[in-house]
């Protein structure tokens, strides 16, 4: 906790001309000490039951739209859903197809896929699924006002939580006409290693108060020293240690240090050797 005991010190109080941070000397750490494991557990009752009702509904389900989060593309990955659904037909990569590239894709999709007892059916029915947090609700909503002009039909927030069911069925598209259905955000009942636990605690994937702002901010410091950047040291000015962690987590949420790829390490450990 010492490097964020240095930010709450004060940075960005500096006389004109003064260079903020060393980086040429800058000392930072190798390793990181993370809490054990079970700390950064959590599968409370409504994600337990959530995911019972997902079981329960997928015969009624012509297609699946899982949810990620760019800044943790494989931390963000629950196992059991992709177990669970993997007989399912999921839309390809859609990152960069906008949102009505999203209704055409599940409908090609879904055309071309054997609808089993739902053959006569004139509706697409889909479900949206991921880990908490992640955008679900967002995005069910954003997909109606695109193509119905409708507001928002069900609820967000910026903790982990606020969905804790799965809803009925959401109209998004006339034509195709698309129904979805919101669920809770499901995380998997024991997570692999602390670091995941952490980045997804990171992007709120989990309620704040079980990890803490101090050992978030600490890990975030840890993680861009690491990469020498040091995009935090114009941000932080904040005389009392909580405070500074809590507004360094903020930061990172707002995108204020740029755009952070938390599983860079993971992804490179995942590349294929090069072809030669």
């Amino acid at each position: 906790m010492a490097g964020l005991r240095a930010l709450a010190g004060g940075l960005g109080r500096r006389r004109p001309g003064t260079r903020l941070l060393a980086t040429d000397t800058l000392r930072v750490r190798q390793q990181f000490e993370p809490p054990p494991p079970e700390a950064l557990q959590w599968f409370p009752g409504h994600m337990r039951d959530g995911w019972h009702q997902m079981e329960a509904k997928l015969r009624a389900v012509d297609a699946v739209i899982e949810v990620h989060d760019a800044r943790v593309p494989l931390s963000g990955r629950n196992a059991r859903i992709a177990q669970a659904l993997a007989a399912r037909p999921r839309p390809a990569d859609q990152a960069d197809a906008g949102l009505r590239g999203v209704a055409r894709a599940l409908a090609a999709l879904i055309a071309g896929q054997e609808r089993a007892a739902r053959a006569d059916a004139r509706e697409f029915n889909c479900m949206v699924v991921g880990v908490p947090n992640v955008g679900k609700s967002s995005l069910i909503n954003a997909l109606r006002s695109v193509h119905l002009r409708r507001a928002a039909a069900t609820p967000v927030g910026t903790r982990a939580g606020v969905t804790r069911s799965v809803l009925t069925r959401i109209k998004v598209s006339a034509r195709p006409l698309i129904y979805v259905r919101d669920t809770p955000g499901v995380l998997e009942p024991r997570l692999e290693g602390a670091e995941a636990g952490l980045r997804l605690a990171l992007c709120a994937a989990m309620q704040d108060h079980l990890v803490g702002p101090r050992l978030l901010a600490d890990y975030l410091l840890y993680w861009m020293n690491r990469r020498a950047n040091h995009a935090y040291v114009p941000y932080m000015a904040r005389p009392d240690v909580r405070e500074a962690a809590l507004h360094m987590v903020r930061g990172f949420r707002s995108g204020a240090f740029g755009q952070l790829l938390l599983d860079d390490d993971v992804l490179e450990d995942r590349a294929p050797p090069p072809a030669g």
